[in-house]
């Protein structure tokens, strides 16, 4: 049995994460979101777009103490529902789908 552990190194390697609640500093700045600005909006609307996961957006949009600003900052930037072009976009390739199979059970 001692050859078992053996094989394995005795140092493991840290998490990639911290901890499993988002960072602080995100929540400090939605917290100030209406007269967020500049940098400061941008780093929070990437983290939100690319870095977080959806247990970190559960997490901070169900923070009572930043809850409303969150909820501004979602609908005022889309994070949370299609874009009106993607909605465009979204409504054509429909219509397309569509039309390709009627016209499928017509031609048939």
């Amino acid at each position: 049995m001692d050859d078992f552990y053996a094989a394995r190194s005795n140092t493991t390697p840290p998490l990639p994460w911290s901890n499993f609640a988002p960072p602080f500093s995100i929540e400090r700045m939605i917290a100030r979101y209406p007269e967020l600005e500049g940098e400061e909006l941008n780093r929070t609307l990437s983290y939100l777009k690319r870095e977080a996961s959806a247990m970190d957006q559960a997490m901070i949009a169900s923070n009572p103490d930043i809850m409303r600003q969150y909820r501004q900052l979602s609908r005022d930037h889309y994070l949370d529902r299609l874009r009106p072009s993607q909605l465009a976009l979204a409504t054509i390739v429909a219509l397309v789908i569509v039309v390709a199979l009627i016209l499928a059970v017509i031609l048939l």
